[in-house]
């Protein structure tokens, strides 16, 4: 099951064009990730600098809220 969740994550990544991109980009990727695959997928709030916050991406398995 491991394996067939992070296979629904292939387009979302095949989408990425891997040039620089800026930090809004990456967290508004990010989310979008957190949101269609909330069964899975979970951000961390890791600190915030003076424009946008920092995240620190989960893909787990199955996830259930609590689980660190």
């Amino acid at each position: 099951m491991g394996t067939l969740s992070l296979v629904l994550l292939l387009p979302l990544v095949a989408a990425l064009d891997f040039n620089y991109h800026h930090t809004k980009e990456l967290e508004a990727f990010l989310k979008a990730v957190q949101r269609d695959h909330s069964n899975i997928a979970h951000l961390y709030s890791i600190g915030k600098s003076v424009q946008v916050g920092s995240y620190a991406p989960s893909i787990m398995h199955s996830w259930t809220k609590g689980e660190t």
